[in-house]
């Protein structure tokens, strides 16, 4: 405080943010190419069902290709995205809680795909494998609500990351209850657009 004038405001020494720019990976133009490669991931879903729903009207060993080259890619690139976006939150945010259910959301979405494609479109068909995969799914809704809680303990946040914290807890639930695992995979969905809209926003922040 001022020795010459009491009611003076005392002068602390302010602590600098972390500036996103400072740190490797998460430029601006990076940020953006996030942005775009989860509209790539989001298309990619999307005609992951298209081909799903034209298996009648096709060459359908043709289409188990292109859906198994598709939806394989799409889950690879989600991994890596997820990862991004545990990276940016804990720069922007010095979030924590978070490293676990990534993660594990990570290991489980792999797995299940792997086992999706082992046993094919009739999985559900397959006795003991069949239970395994059901217990995989419902182990990835619980990491996805485990995400979802993370999420919304970030200090400081805004709106789009509420939004995904509740997106990921509510389909979390949903995957869990197993009933609701296709309402759960559309909430996923735009849970992923939200995703997209938080990379563009922070990209346009670090200008």
């Amino acid at each position: 405080m001022d020795q010459e004038n009491p009611y003076a405001t005392p002068k602390v020494e302010l602590i600098e943010s972390v500036s996103l720019r400072s740190l490797p990976g998460l430029s601006a133009s990076h940020l953006r190419l996030l942005g775009w490669l989860m509209l790539v991931c989001l298309l990619g879903e999307l005609i992951s069902l298209a081909l799903f729903a034209l298996g009648d009207g096709y060459d359908r060993d043709e289409l188990v290709v292109a859906s198994d080259v598709v939806s394989s890619s799409i889950v690879l690139l989600g991994a890596y995205l997820l990862l991004r976006l545990r990276m940016l939150l804990v720069a922007r945010f010095a979030a924590q809680g978070l490293d676990r259910p990534v993660v594990l959301s990570v290991i489980l979405s792999v797995l299940a795909q792997a086992m999706l494609l082992a046993l094919g479109d009739e999985w559900w068909s397959s006795g003991r494998w069949a239970v395994a995969m059901v217990l995989v799914l419902v182990l990835f809704g619980g990491a996805t609500l485990w995400l979802g809680i993370a999420l919304l303990r970030i200090p400081e946040s805004y709106g789009l990351l509420r939004t995904l914290a509740w997106l990921h807890i509510v389909s979390g639930a949903m995957t869990i209850s197993v009933i609701l695992m296709v309402l759960a995979f559309l909430l996923l969905l735009v849970a992923q657009f939200v995703m997209l809209l938080i990379f563009f926003r922070e990209a346009k922040e670090t200008r």
